[in-house]
C-alpha cells in the first residue's frame, strides 16, 4: 500500500472516530437528555399541600383523590397533582405563583375533606416557609418594592421591613401561603416556598 493510500486510511478513521465521538456528543445534548437534566423527577420534591395536610405517606394513603378540597376552595387556589408526579397523582397541590392560598379563617378546604387527609392542628396547619432570595428581591436591591409585606395575609407577623427597609421572613409565623411569591414583581421571582414536608415537623404553630 501506498503513502497515499495509508493517509486516505488515516483520514478515513480520523473522519469517522471524529463521527462517531460527535454523535455521542450530541446524544448527551439530545432535547430528551437536557430536558431530564433540568427537570428532575417531580414525585422526589416535597409538594406544597393545602393547610392542614398530615404527614405525607399518610396523606398518600387517606386523600381519595374526590377533589372536594378544591370545590370548596373560594380563591380556586387547589389544583390536581399532573402525571408526572407519580404516585402523587391526582392529589390536591397548591402552585402558588399561578394561584396561592389566602389563609381563610374557617379554612373550607379542610372541612371539606372528610378522609382526614385536611385536619385542623395548629401544629400542622401551615403548609411551609417563604424563603427571600436576595439577589432578585427588588427591595434588596435599593428598589422600593411592598408587594410582598402589604399583600401578607398574615400581616406584620409573618414579614416585615429590617432596619434597612428589606423585607424579612419570620418564620416562626409565616404560614407558607404563597401570596408574597404570587404578587412579587420580580423576575425571576425573589420568594420560594419551602413545603412543611421538608421541615419533617419542625415547623411551629401560628402565634
Amino acid at each position: 500500500m501506498g503513502l497515499d493510500s495509508q493517509r486516505a486510511v488515516s483520514r478515513k478513521q480520523f473522519f469517522r472516530l471524529g463521527l462517531a465521538a460527535l454523535a455521542d456528543k450530541l446524544a448527551q445534548l439530545s432535547p430528551l437528555a437536557m430536558l431530564q437534566d433540568a427537570c428532575p423527577d417531580p414525585s422526589a420534591k416535597p409538594l406544597l399541600r393545602p393547610p392542614g395536610a398530615i404527614a405525607e405517606t399518610t396523606f398518600l394513603q387517606k386523600c381519595t383523590r374526590c377533589e372536594e378540597c378544591v370545590k370548596a376552595c373560594p380563591h380556586w387556589a387547589i389544583g390536581m397533582a399532573r402525571e408526572e408526579y407519580g404516585d402523587a397523582m391526582g392529589t390536591p397541590i397548591i402552585e402558588p405563583r399561578q394561584s396561592p392560598c389566602y389563609w381563610c379563617r374557617d379554612f373550607p378546604c379542610i372541612e371539606a375533606c372528610k378522609e382526614g387527609a385536611l385536619i385542623f392542628d395548629e401544629a400542622i396547619l401551615p403548609m411551609g416557609r417563604a424563603r427571600i432570595i436576595s439577589d432578585s428581591c427588588l427591595a434588596w436591591q435599593g428598589h422600593r418594592c411592598q408587594s410582598c409585606v402589604t399583600n401578607c395575609p398574615i400581616g406584620h407577623r409573618a414579614i416585615a421591613w429590617n432596619f434597612r427597609g428589606q423585607p424579612e421572613i419570620n418564620s416562626q409565623n409565616c404560614t407558607g401561603c404563597g401570596v408574597c411569591l404570587y404578587v412579587c414583581p420580580a423576575e425571576p421571582p425573589a420568594i420560594e416556598i419551602q413545603p412543611a414536608q421538608k421541615f419533617a415537623g419542625t415547623l411551629q404553630p401560628n402565634a
